[in-house]
């Protein structure tokens, strides 16, 4: 389990959440994915290259997550989605990210607007059960640096992983981000316990 894991996990006792629509949940996943989404802009390459024609901050996220519509998906209403209905959701979600982004002047790569949804959806949802909700099989895993080197390591015969594991999370498009989440879905791990289970790799 990785450190944000736990952090969310910790933070779930404190408050003694059993509901995940809780506002304070909401809030914590708000944050969440706000932190994981800013860490693009303190890359200088990444700012230089003017894919954010500014930097943001948690309020900004906040501000685009309620717009967007992500903060009113709760588990229980998709909780028995189909793989390709929770995709569908996913490239919905991020493009309206996207789209509220832009309103702000705040220009965000597809990768960027998954992982907000991906850190988002994982927050909300930590403390459910995969038999209770079956589209938790399904949610995908925050896509970054490490977790693409070290798939990329595991397979170093694959062409794809040993092409696709030095990609810049950052930049990845739509149809990039799909191949990989696509790929990781061929994983054994993935297979047995569901796409989650990709984050094995994020603790190597």
């Amino acid at each position: 389990m990785d450190d944000l894991a736990i952090s969310i996990k910790k933070t779930i006792e404190v408050f003694k959440m059993t509901n995940p629509n809780d506002k304070i949940l909401v809030q914590f996943a708000i944050w969440t994915a706000a932190t994981a989404a800013k860490s693009s802009a303190r890359q200088g390459k990444y700012i230089k290259g003017t894919t954010i024609k500014r930097t943001f901050a948690t309020a900004d996220i906040e501000e685009i997550a309620t717009d967007s519509g992500l903060t009113k998906l709760t588990v229980q209403e998709i909780g028995k989605y189909s793989m390709e209905e929770y995709d569908d959701l996913h490239t919905e979600m991020c493009e309206s990210i996207m789209r509220h982004a832009m309103k702000r002047n705040i220009s965000l790569t597809y990768g960027i607007a998954a992982k907000i949804v991906n850190v988002y959806i994982k927050t909300i949802s930590i403390n459910l059960g995969k038999n209770e909700y079956p589209v938790l099989r399904y949610i995908h895993p925050p896509v970054d640096r490490r977790i693409l080197t070290n798939i990329g390591a595991a397979f170093k015969n694959s062409p794809f992983w040993r092409k696709n594991s030095k990609k810049a999370w950052t930049k990845l498009s739509k149809d990039e981000y799909m191949d990989i989440i696509n790929s990781m879905r061929k994983l054994p791990i993935v297979i047995k316990h569901g796409l989650p289970a990709t984050e094995f790799y994020w603790n190597l």
